[in-house]
């Protein structure tokens, strides 16, 4: 049975309900097709985007970050995954993206009714149904995972795959869920024009009283109570009396994805967006390429692509498209990992 609709959020970012909505531009260049696949007793349903050529393709999974979206990620007309998948597979890389548990037409509750590690088992499944299928070279298949999807789900799933080809982090912070949330809030604080005293209040509250509960259970309808009194920020009030109680918080709260990118062998690419105010460039990128670096794997480069936010839009022309130079930055750095000639549009 799903969970009801509950707030959703991309570290913090509250974003509208979603909302299928035609492609913004004619599909030339690829095909797509509805695909499905069991993940124990759930059915996950989402689109394999093909390109519009004969053979045996590349092709990379699309990672969501938890958030309770379908596998398109709109948000009014903006939809980052659907503009990613038919891009990539415009330039020769197939793509498969899923609606999220409990979400779109899968089966099962909201995605935070789960531990976060329960997630890598999606894309484990999804692996298995992208080897199968006749029109992909199984010896060439990525991951490409956004935010939380990119920073925990990611690297747990890549430490069960030794057949990956490369992998792709967009947005993927490289620090515990906890000071990520702390980092936000003082954000939120500051850019709102909240005093000091109250940006102080508000972290003091998140570190003494949420965090624990969360770690430990708490009475969350008095947590409520007080987070409302507070009024720091409505949106950040209502998302945290949302997902504190859940699974899903509980376990990504303290996880370490420089620890968890230790299991990362293949080559990797880290994806930062220059007008990213939750995981910018710097530190993140630094950290991350330290672990890989101590694993290793020296197959690692980064890009940051300048007015591109948190949600991959273009935030100087558009806050409804995608950052273009998000697709080419992504595309010719997988061409080059999977032997296609670099610019290749179909």
């Amino acid at each position: 049975m799903r969970a009801s609709p509950a707030p959703l959020v991309i570290l913090g970012v509250f974003l509208s309900t979603p909302t299928c909505v035609p492609a913004q531009s004619q599909q030339t260049g690829f095909l797509e097709k509805e695909v499905s696949f069991p993940v124990d007793e759930l059915q996950l349903a989402g689109a394999l985007t093909l390109p519009n050529s004969q053979g045996r393709h590349p092709a990379v999974i699309l990672i969501p970050p938890a958030t309770g979206m379908d596998r398109d990620r709109c948000s009014g007309e903006y939809c980052p995954f659907r503009d990613l998948a038919h891009g990539l597979a415009s330039r020769g890389i197939a793509v498969l993206r899923y609606d999220e548990r409990g979400s779109g037409s899968s089966t099962g509750e909201h995605v935070w009714q789960y531990p976060i590690q329960e997630l890598r088992l999606d894309v484990l499944s999804a692996f298995e149904l992208l080897a199968q299928r006749p029109e992909i070279d199984p010896g060439r298949i990525g991951l490409i995972g956004h935010s939380v999807g990119a920073a925990v789900v990611l690297p747990l799933a890549a430490a069960e795959l030794s057949e990956l080809s490369a992998v792709v982090s967009l947005s993927g912070e490289a620090f515990p869920y906890a000071e990520m949330r702390t980092g936000y809030l003082r954000f939120l604080g500051t850019s709102s024009g909240k005093s000091d005293d109250a940006i102080a209040q508000a972290v003091r509250f998140e570190a003494e009283v949420v965090d624990p509960a969360a770690r430990e259970g708490g009475d969350w309808a008095q947590i409520a109570e007080q987070l409302r009194a507070m009024a720091f920020s409505r949106s950040w009030d209502e998302l945290t009396i949302s997902v504190g109680p859940t699974a899903f918080f509980r376990t990504v709260l303290d996880l370490d994805p420089r620890t968890l990118w230790h299991a990362v062998r293949c080559p990797a690419l880290l994806v930062f967006g220059g007008a990213d105010p939750l995981v910018e460039p710097e530190p993140n990128g630094r950290a991350l390429l330290q672990a890989l670096d101590e694993s290793g794997n020296t197959q690692h480069a980064v890009r940051t692509v300048e007015n591109m936010g948190h949600d991959l839009r273009n935030v100087a022309v558009s806050r409804q498209t995608i950052a273009p130079d998000l697709i080419q930055a992504v595309s010719e750095w997988l061409a080059s990992q999977f032997g296609l000639p670099v610019g290749t549009r179909e």
